[in-house]
């Protein structure tokens, strides 16, 4: 059994690696969760991994990070609950 605890730790390791490679590359980013306005989906303190998706591709039950409207910079981690098309 000495073989498959060293298969899982070569398995634990790459997909860290994978990952820290994603994040690093820009590919992905990881952002805290700071409000409670997710849960109990996702806990303040939680975390999520964003990836960048053209808003084409952007459908209702979707998790987005986007930056407050007002300009402030402040990103806010919302569920898309309906979408209205521009006019």
């Amino acid at each position: 059994m000495h073989w498959l605890d060293n298969a899982l730790t070569v398995a634990i390791v790459g997909v860290f690696v994978v990952f820290a490679a994603a994040v690093v590359s820009g590919s992905f980013q990881v952002r805290p969760v700071l409000s409670g306005s997710m849960r109990p989906d996702i806990p303040v303190g939680g975390v999520v991994v964003t990836q960048r998706v053209p808003v084409s591709e952007v459908r209702v039950g979707d998790v987005i990070v986007f930056y407050e409207p007002d300009g402030s910079q402040e990103l806010v981690v919302h569920r898309v609950a309906s979408l209205t098309p521009a006019v």
